[in-house]
């Protein structure tokens, strides 16, 4: 039996055991993108920092990583350490979680022939599979939208990406692909499993608030912003936190909003309301109160909760947002809409005009030149104006040449520092590491040829990795090679 969602969170004490800081000490996701999820899921205590009081958004979440932090937002109490489900994992550190998810059906011991491999990387189309899982869910037929539909077709888990992506747990890239083989980053998973929660809770009790009486008003109209929306014939929503609530009906009780006659919210307070959604906008609220019986909800900021782009709906907290062709450290969903001609981000207002402000899309640069802003929509016009610059953009601040680079197998640091006996396989030639000219974050030169570090082998001490990913620290002028051995 499900507990509250509340209790629940607040008796996890795991979880990644390497990781020791907490959410406050965090020192590297302040300008990242999915902050918010992150301080989210940290508050509830489902997730940690390490012991250098950073999260590493960036990095690769492992499979073991990532069957603990869903066996734990499901709120079950693993108790099995001594099954020996999977050929690697009898010693694990997270056998228990890795047995519960077993026992559950999120993972499945025949799909892993050659065992779990429990610290490499989860990919993407594991975790559309595990979430479906969780939701006991099936996997569905036919084809997505998605650019690589010929390589989603390569995977095991096929049905279960599309209904991960119809049901809304995950999406596509900019570019309009999904990537079904490609590792997933720990601020990635921690959106993820925000909105994951939202549906697995959708039945149970939510920390808003408790259970609704009968002793209540229907409500059918929202107004807000002049605009009246029917609840029975425009879908909308109202988001606590992670929990994202689409609304079937409303009522009121006293002072109480109810929600789904399952959750409730005060009435005519200054604070703590929760944010409504309706098409792609999404509204911070300072008041709602009742006004003949219909709900008035008084707005303090408009947002863009998705963007319709190219037949996909994309989350616009991982659509990068520009200033003067400037990554600015920031996303589509963290900008304020002021009026059709005008955003404020960070507190300062930008006018919409020229190339002032942007997002990435597709490796394009596109120019927001006005936002439209309709009954139950917010649309961004977009104008191409060019590819996206090669300037680090992952960890805030400008690429410099780094004083240092850190070489990781996975997420564990495998090597500190340039010597010329790490040598870096490009353009079928070996050349030592520290004889590179390195131009951004994601990218080298040699000699007049230009290079991208992902996908490029290294050979430390004769052994030999792949590049995954990369990420620049500015503040100490630090790159980051994430790599897996082969």
């Amino acid at each position: 039996m499900k507990r509250r969602l509340f209790a629940r969170l607040l008796m996890i004490g795991l979880l990644f055991v390497p990781m020791t800081a907490q959410a406050s000490d965090f020192n590297d996701v302040s300008k990242h993108w999915a902050k918010d999820k992150i301080s989210q899921l940290s508050s509830a205590g489902l997730i940690a920092g390490y012991p250098d009081g950073s999260f590493k958004p960036d990095y690769p979440m492992t499979k073991a990583e990532f069957t603990a932090l869903l066996v734990s937002s499901m709120g079950l109490a693993p108790t099995d350490k001594t099954s020996k489900t999977f050929s690697d994992t009898g010693s694990h550190w997270a056998r228990a979680f890795i047995n519960e998810a077993v026992k559950k059906g999120l993972l499945v011991p025949a799909e892993y022939p050659e065992g779990l491999k429990p610290d490499t990387s989860i990919k993407r189309s594991e975790v559309c599979a595990m979430l479906v899982r969780a939701l006991s869910k099936s996997p569905e037929k036919g084809s997505t939208k998605f650019t690589d539909q010929t390589t989603i077709n390569q995977s095991l888990y096929k049905g279960y990406i599309k209904t991960a992506v119809d049901d809304g747990l995950l999406a596509g890239y900019p570019d309009g692909s999904f990537n079904p083989f490609g590792n997933m980053k720990r601020g990635e998973i921690c959106s993820v499993v925000t909105g994951f929660l939202a549906k697995y809770h959708s039945t149970s009790t939510s920390t808003a608030g408790s259970k609704t009486t009968s002793n209540s008003s229907p409500i059918s109209l929202v107004l807000i912003n002049n605009d009246a929306y029917d609840i029975s014939q425009v879908q909308v929503s109202f988001k606590s936190g992670a929990v994202e609530i689409p609304v079937n009906q409303l009522a009121s009780s006293g002072d109480v909003l109810q929600v789904n006659a399952q959750y409730t919210f005060p009435l005519n307070t200054g604070s703590g309301n929760p944010d409504f959604i309706v098409g792609h906008k999404r509204f911070g609220i300072n008041n709602m109160q009742l006004t003949e019986g219909k709900l008035l909800l008084t707005p303090k900021a408009v947002k863009i909760n998705t963007l319709a782009f190219n037949n996909q709906i994309l989350a616009s907290d991982v659509i990068k947002l520009y200033l003067n062709s400037v990554y600015s450290n920031c996303n589509l969903g963290q900008m304020e809409i002021i009026d059709e001609n005008h955003i404020m981000l960070n507190g300062q207002t930008h006018e919409l005009t020229g190339n002032n402000v942007s997002i990435a899309l597709e490796n394009q640069l596109y120019s927001i030149t006005k936002i439209s802003l309709l009954h139950d929509d917010t649309i961004p016009q977009l104008k191409a104006t060019g590819i996206i610059p090669t300037a680090a953009e992952s960890s805030g601040g400008e690429f410099e040449q780094p004083d240092r680079v850190a070489f990781y197998n996975q997420s564990e640091l495998c090597y500190f520092g340039l010597t010329s006996f790490i040598q870096l396989q490009a353009g079928g030639n070996w050349t030592a590491f520290n004889t590179l000219n390195i131009t951004s974050a994601s990218s080298f030169k040699i000699d007049d040829a230009n290079y991208n570090f992902i996908g490029c082998s290294v050979k430390i001490n004769q052994s030999l990795f792949v590049i995954t990913d990369t990420a620049w620290n500015s503040k100490n002028k630090q790159l980051d090679i994430i790599m897996k051995k082969i």
